[in-house]
């Protein structure tokens, strides 16, 4: 993965199937067009490595690539733009290289297979971190088929192996369940904020 910064653009460059995997965190972001951040997938590089992250303000997914990749890129990609984006980009067949390309106004996905380009999602990225906590309270294992059932947690590392094992790092009654998985090249953090009624 490499990284390149000129006068107006922003590049993160990454294998197809390394896009594949990080945007599978749109999967939970908001549907809601009054909070248009929220209908973004965050791509952004945390050290070292790229990050994909989305929320619909109830579910956080996150996942980070293992490739190295230097700070500083951060960009919104609206969610339902990246999904069908990448299919016409990097369609399943497709191994080569995806640049994800920023100038601040309007994003890209650029490979040798084609483009596309749409306007950067509007609003500002929520600062999530403070929502996952800084220690584990609590672990469980669960089995990543058995816990399909946990919406959205099995959308997240889809193409993942069976024996994929979600860890439950933080459950209360009252706080988020922050789950984490791993996988070569990979890891994902789901968190589940519980509705108040």
């Amino acid at each position: 993965m490499t990284m390149t910064d000129t006068n107006t653009a922003t590049s993160v460059e990454a294998p197809a199937a390394t896009f594949a995997e990080l945007a599978t965190v749109g999967a939970v972001a908001s549907t809601d067009q009054d909070r248009p951040a929220l209908t973004c997938v965050h791509f952004a590089t945390r050290d070292g490595a790229l990050t994909a992250e989305a929320t619909d303000s109830y579910r956080l997914a996150r996942v980070t690539s293992t490739v190295d990749a230097p700070d500083g890129f951060s960009v919104l990609v609206p969610a339902k733009w990246l999904a069908k984006a990448l299919r016409t980009v990097a369609p399943a067949r497709y191994r080569g290289p995806v640049t994800l390309r920023t100038d601040g106004a309007t994003v890209a996905l650029e490979s040798l297979e084609g483009s596309a380009s749409t306007a950067v999602g509007a609003g500002q990225w929520p600062n999530v971190d403070r929502l996952i906590p800084a220690e584990s309270t609590y672990t469980a294992e669960l089995g990543a088929f058995t816990g399909a059932y946990l919406a959205g947690l099995g959308e997240v590392l889809r193409g993942g192996d069976p024996l994929t094992v979600w860890r439950c790092v933080s459950m209360s009654e009252m706080g988020p369940s922050v789950w984490t998985a791993t996988r070569e090249g990979l890891s994902a953090l789901f968190l589940i904020v519980p509705v108040r009624q």
